[in-house]
C-alpha cells in the first residue's frame, strides 16, 4: 500500500499494487470489479485500475482516520447514543449491498474492517463479500472467528442477509464490552446486567441468536428497532450524554456512608459503562488511605484503591470523570444543611441511616424531610432484621432497605445476599 499525492488535484490517494503471481489475483481483481460499481458514501471510493507487466495498481480514496477497533480501545466507554450512531451507519451500508444488483452478502464485519473518519464509518475488505446468488443453497463461508454468524463455520443453517445481522450483533457486543465476543461471555455479561439492560442491548441479543429464523429477518428491521429506540428514564438509562450521578449522605457521622459508597461502586463497575467513587465532603478519605501506605495505583490522572476508582469532585475533573465513568456515586459525609442543595442536584439519593433509639433523633428530621422525593432510597445500616421490619413497616417505606455485613466492600465476588440488596436498590431506582 502507497500514500500518493495527485499532482493536479493536490489531494492524496491510496495505491494498493498486487502482484500478478499472487495466489488470489483473480478473486481480488473480481473484488475491485464489484467495488468499482458501488457507489455508497460508506464505500471507500475505487478512482482507477493501472496495470503493467508485472502488477496491477488500485488507485483509491486515501481514508484518514481510525479502525473502530482502535477507535472503541482507546475510549473508557461509549454511549449508547454514540453507540446507535454508528452502527445505524453500518446498517446503511449493508442495506446498500443487500439490495445492489442481485444483492452482496458482506460476511466479514468486524471492528479491523471498519474505519473511524470524522466521525463518519468507512467499511473496508471486501474479500469475503460475494452475491447473494451465489450463496444459494450453499451452508460454509470463510469469515473471522468469533464475528462471522454460526452457520458460516458450522453449516446447520444457509448463509444470507441474517448471517450479516448476526456480525452487526458482534460488534454491538464489543462496543458495549471493549471485549471480543463470545457466547458465553454473552451469557454472563447478560446475567451481570440482568438489571441495567437498556433496549440496545436487547436487540443486540436478538441478532446473536445462533438460529437465523429467530434474529431479525432483515437489515430494514434491524434498522426500524434502532432508530426508534426511546430515550430510557430509569437509572438503566443509558442513552443520555450526562453520567448517573447517585449521592450518598448518612444522617449522621460513622454511620457507614463512605463503606457504602465504596461497595455501590464496586457493584456498578460490572455494568461494564465504568463507575467511580467521588469524595464530595471533608474527610479526605483518600490522602488518608495514602498517607498511610495504601497500595494507591493512579492511571491516566485517576486514583485506583483495591481497584476501585475514587477521585475527588472539583470542576477541573468533571468533564474528565464523565467520559471514563457513566455512574458516579458520590459520597457527600454527613448530610447537613450546608450540603443538602448540592446532595438533591443529584441524578439519585441514597440516604444511610440508624434506627437505634440514640440514633431516631438524628435521622428522623431528613427522612420526614426526603420521604416524598421520588428519586430516593434509605438504607438501614447497624440493624438486625426485625428491628429493620417494625421500622419499615411503621413509615410504610417500601424505598427502604436493610444493609447486610459486609467486611470487604472491595471484594470481586459478593455473596449473594450482598448482590440481592444492591440489586434491590437499583431496581427501585
Amino acid at each position: 500500500m502507497f500514500l500518493a499525492e495527485h499532482i493536479v488535484l493536490q489531494c492524496k490517494r491510496a495505491i494498493k499494487r498486487i502482484s500478478k503471481s499472487h495466489q488470489a489475483y483473480e478473486q481480488i481483481m473480481n473484488e475491485i470489479d464489484v467495488l468499482k460499481r458501488l457507489k455508497h458514501s460508506h464505500i471507500p471510493i475505487i478512482y482507477d485500475v493501472e496495470t503493467d507487466e508485472l502488477y496491477s495498481y488500485i488507485i483509491e480514496e486515501f481514508l484518514e482516520g481510525q479502525s473502530l477497533k482502535a477507535f472503541r480501545i482507546n475510549h473508557g466507554f461509549l454511549r449508547e447514543n454514540s453507540i446507535k450512531s454508528y452502527v445505524l451507519q453500518i446498517c446503511d451500508v449493508i442495506q446498500y449491498l443487500h439490495h445492489f444488483e442481485e444483492g452482496i452478502l458482506y460476511l466479514d464485519l468486524k471492528p479491523d474492517n471498519i474505519i473511524i473518519c470524522r466521525g463518519k464509518i468507512k467499511l473496508v475488505d471486501f474479500g469475503t463479500a460475494t452475491y447473494r446468488t451465489r450463496r444459494d443453497n450453499m451452508k460454509l463461508s470463510l469469515g473471522t472467528a468469533g464475528y462471522a454468524a454460526p452457520e458460516q463455520y458450522e453449516g446447520k443453517f444457509f448463509i444470507d442477509e441474517r448471517s450479516d445481522i448476526y456480525s452487526i450483533g458482534v460488534l454491538l457486543f464489543f462496543l458495549k464490552t471493549g471485549k471480543s465476543y463470545n457466547p458465553e461471555l454473552l451469557s454472563k455479561y447478560l446475567e451481570r446486567r440482568r438489571l441495567f439492560q437498556s433496549k440496545l442491548e436487547i436487540i443486540m441479543e436478538r441478532c446473536l441468536r445462533n438460529d437465523p429464523s429467530r434474529r431479525y429477518q432483515s437489515i430494514e428491521h434491524l434498522k426500524w428497532a434502532l432508530t426508534h429506540l426511546k430515550e430510557q428514564k430509569k437509572f438503566n438509562q443509558t442513552d443520555s450524554n450526562m453520567p448517573v450521578t447517585i449521592a450518598v449522605a448518612g444522617t449522621q457521622r460513622r454511620i457507614g456512608t463512605t463503606h457504602f459508597s465504596f461497595l455501590l461502586t464496586n457493584y456498578l463497575q460490572e455494568s461494564e459503562l465504568g463507575a467511580i467513587c467521588l469524595e464530595c465532603n471533608e474527610h479526605k478519605i483518600l490522602a488518608s488511605c495514602w498517607n498511610a501506605g495504601a497500595d494507591i495505583l493512579i492511571k491516566d490522572g485517576t486514583c485506583f484503591y483495591k481497584n476501585c476508582p475514587i477521585g475527588e469532585e472539583s470542576k477541573e475533573n468533571s468533564s474528565q470523570y464523565s467520559q471514563k465513568y457513566f455512574y458516579q456515586v458520590k459520597d457527600y459525609g454527613e448530610l447537613t444543611s450546608d450540603n443538602f442543595i448540592a446532595y438533591k442536584a443529584n441524578t439519585w439519593m441514597v440516604l444511610v441511616i440508624g434506627i437505634k433509639e440514640w440514633e431516631l433523633m438524628y435521622a428522623t428530621p431528613w427522612v420526614n424531610k426526603l420521604f416524598n422525593y421520588k428519586n430516593i432510597v434509605f438504607v438501614v445500616n447497624y440493624s438486625d432484621k426485625d428491628g429493620f421490619h417494625r421500622y419499615s413497616r411503621s413509615k410504610k417505606n417500601s424505598r427502604c432497605f436493610l444493609m447486610p455485613f459486609v467486611a470487604n466492600p472491595f471484594q470481586q465476588k459478593m455473596p449473594p445476599e450482598v448482590i440481592e440488596f444492591l440489586d434491590n436498590i437499583c431496581q427501585s431506582f
